[in-house]
């Protein structure tokens, strides 16, 4: 879970990782669709997975990310 929160401060540093389960799309400044796509594939890179384009719109808070990742083999 680490690695998912280095991620996101990255992307989003003024995140607020207090209940990072609920952060996605809309819940933080600067995380718009764009941000949105080049923060997915940043997690690709960093677990090794592929996610499809409508995996990528569809996926819209850490937790349903979190529940893909699971999904496709990576442990948290």
């Amino acid at each position: 879970m680490e690695s998912m929160k280095n991620l996101i401060l990255e992307f989003f540093p003024k995140a607020d990782l207090s209940h990072v389960e609920k952060l996605g799309v809309g819940t933080t400044e600067s995380w718009d669709s764009v941000n949105h796509f080049n923060f997915m594939m940043a997690v690709e890179e960093e677990y090794n997975v592929q996610f499809s384009t409508e995996e990528i719109s569809e996926l819209k808070n850490i937790s349903q990310i979190i529940t893909s990742l699971k999904e496709k083999g990576v442990s948290f």
